[in-house]
């Protein structure tokens, strides 16, 4: 759970250009009254390791300050060769049909309603 305020602080402005790993990437200029500068000139800043660490000290540090808060760190365990599915959400009920009897007087009858199962929120199937 994140401030909208934070969340946009969590982007990447880049500044020059460069290319690694056939993919380049560049800025049409530099931002006006030297705003956003890089933290070093010189090599620019690490984001991570490849492991994923150095994003994951910054996470850390969000939420050690307050601004960020895990709200859930789930573990999915899969035998080997057998499907896993991880599903966030849950069901509600939705009225598909309804049908009506009626006496001949018009006086009674049974209203009934049949329902759907409808899933919401996201799943992970592998």
């Amino acid at each position: 759970e994140v401030s909208r305020s934070v969340m946009k602080q969590l982007g990447v402005n880049m500044i020059g250009s460069a290319s690694a790993n056939g993919i380049s990437y560049s800025t049409a200029s530099a931002p006006a009254f030297g705003l956003g500068k890089p933290l070093s000139q010189a090599t620019g800043l690490l984001l991570g390791d490849g492991a994923g660490n150095g994003i994951q000290t910054y996470i850390n540090a969000m939420e050690q300050s307050g601004v960020m808060k895990t709200l859930a760190e789930p573990t999915l365990t899969a035998v080997s060769g057998e499907k896993a599915t991880f599903k966030v959400g849950g069901e509600y009920n939705l009225a598909a049909s309804r049908s009506s009897n009626v006496s001949t007087d018009n006086q009674t009858g049974l209203t009934t309603y049949s329902f759907d199962k409808i899933e919401y929120g996201i799943g992970l199937e592998f």
